[in-house]
């Protein structure tokens, strides 16, 4: 599963950074994990705005990601 975000930076080319956050699922599992892909995609896209408002919240930002994975694992 990738979830593409486009992070508003000025200082970047074109004045975005591009992110891809990735969830690598084996191939048995993928139509389980499916089923919960709109929750999935909304935890993606709460990490994505923490990312672009507060990307400073290194600490905040690593905590989501590991609530994130560990959503995905107790699927």
């Amino acid at each position: 599963m990738s979830f593409g975000y486009a992070l508003e930076r000025p200082q970047a080319r074109g004045g975005q950074e591009n992110l891809t956050c990735n969830i690598l699922i084996h191939h048995d599992l993928f139509p389980l994990v499916n089923q919960f892909l709109d929750e999935i995609q909304v935890k993606a896209h709460t990490i994505h705005l923490l990312m672009n408002n507060e990307s400073s919240e290194k600490d905040k930002i690593r905590r989501k990601v590991i609530r994130l994975r560990n959503y995905v694992s107790s699927i």
